[in-house]
């Protein structure tokens, strides 16, 4: 079987992101795109798939990628995920369409209010594509940050070689928007992440402050962020 060609380009991702907005928007489905696509926009260099978090109250997350596709040939499922194709072939379809193209964009379909996610796509912010212009909305860095967190906190003592992996590549990610959020004095939005309290959440700051203390730069970035008194009682 055919190994599927994946594009991590910015330029395919921007144009695949912009006709899958399109679409939501068309069809009435809040969304902002969260993980490495929203990093990426927020200048972040490290090769990512799309991640997008959509509000479903009538029907669910398989559902509407197949009212997506049926709209789309550029769309397609493949197994279990789904993908943005450059240049659909009429004959083909699904898995044997995604199997034979070249640069597939993957989507990463993500329903609110599940696996921990915020229960609403919100508050967003809107943030240029570098290379197309168009802007796309992204789950507030003051909020979105707490969604990496959160992943962070509950796997990073794992030792499974690909947790392991994936908890330094969500730790490189945590330091950016660290420093993104400090240089652009916004503070970490406990509130305004929706379906998780301010105590759990700041659970997951001070897992963090405990693992790195010894980095003194990050701590005192950090630090900022967060009101006083909340970070006295960590």
């Amino acid at each position: 079987m055919a190994m599927i060609s994946i594009s991590t380009s910015k330029n395919d991702q921007g144009r695949a992101a912009s006709v899958f907005s399109k679409h939501l928007n068309e069809l009435g489905y809040r969304h902002a795109y969260i993980g490495g696509f929203a990093w990426s926009l927020l200048g972040s260099t490290r090769p990512t798939e799309i991640n997008v978090l959509i509000e479903v109250t009538d029907v669910d997350i398989p559902t509407l990628r197949e009212k997506i596709a049926q709209l789309d040939s550029h769309f397609a499922r493949a197994g279990i995920k789904f993908y943005f194709v450059k240049e659909p072939q009429p004959e083909l379809q699904e898995d044997e369409l995604v199997r034979v193209s070249r640069h597939n964009v993957m989507i990463e379909t993500l329903q609110t209010g599940r696996i921990g996610l915020p229960t609403t796509a919100g508050p967003t912010y809107l943030v240029p594509h570098e290379e197309t212009g168009e802007s796309f909305a992204i789950l507030h860095p003051s909020v979105l940050i707490l969604t990496k967190l959160k992943r962070w906190a509950q796997n990073h003592d794992s030792t499974r070689p690909k947790t392991v992996l994936k908890n330094k590549s969500d730790q490189n990610d945590l330091d950016y928007i660290i420093y993104w959020l400090a240089e652009n004095h916004l503070p970490i939005g406990f509130d305004d992440y929706q379906g998780k309290g301010k105590d759990e959440l700041l659970g997951f700051v001070r897992t963090y402050r405990n693992k790195f203390a010894e980095n003194q730069e990050l701590m005192e970035t950090l630090q900022s962020l967060v009101e006083p008194l909340d970070w006295d009682n960590l």
